[in-house]
């Protein structure tokens, strides 16, 4: 695999930077997506275009692309509750 994706193997805690308009460094874990119906449902969006246009077909970004999800710690998710009334 690749090295970053054998990483999130094994270890899925990382820091997420953000570095251009805004600049914060969020704790993170990566979620690895390998059950092969999730990967099909989200490789095949019509925003995964691109990646279309790479490959013979669907089934080869299945098969072979490393795919994760980024969980935020709660706390300084973006999208977190707290703090907020």
């Amino acid at each position: 695999p690749r090295d970053w994706y054998a990483n999130l193997q094994a270890n899925p805690r990382f820091t997420f930077h953000l570095k251009e308009s805004m600049q914060a460094d969020l704790p993170a874990r990566a979620r690895l997506i390998d059950d092969a119906g999730e990967r099909r449902r989200i490789l095949s969006a019509p925003a995964m275009a691109w990646y279309h246009s790479q490959v013979a077909s669907v089934e080869d970004l299945v098969a072979g692309s490393p795919l994760i999800e980024v969980l935020f710690d709660d706390d300084n998710s973006p999208t977190s509750k707290s703090g907020q009334e």
